[in-house]
């Protein structure tokens, strides 16, 4: 997912079989660190992605992240239920 939806990851190897090279790991890391190519468009990706997750979790008075406005939804739902089994008892 990190690789080929997110695009902020290379893969090295894959499965348990796999073997790690030194000279596939430095070509790896020179991509990785390569600005202009590969690695910066990781780096923007990466900054995207940093964005999202920081709006999702923003719990200021204006405006609500969407992971905040879940939990509020869920906290509220177990409260309502709590009060609805205190009233029957």
């Amino acid at each position: 997912m990190l690789v080929e939806e997110m695009g902020v990851s290379v893969e090295l190897t894959r499965g348990a079989q796999s073997k790690i090279v030194g000279e596939e790991v430095k070509g790896v890391i020179d991509l990785v660190m390569n600005e202009s190519g590969k690695g910066g468009e990781m780096r923007k990706n990466a900054a995207v992605i940093k964005e999202k997750i920081r709006a999702s979790i923003r719990d200021d008075d204006e405006e609500k992240g969407s992971s905040v406005k879940a939990m509020d939804d869920f906290v509220a739902a177990l409260l309502s239920k709590r009060q609805r089994i205190i009233k029957i008892q």
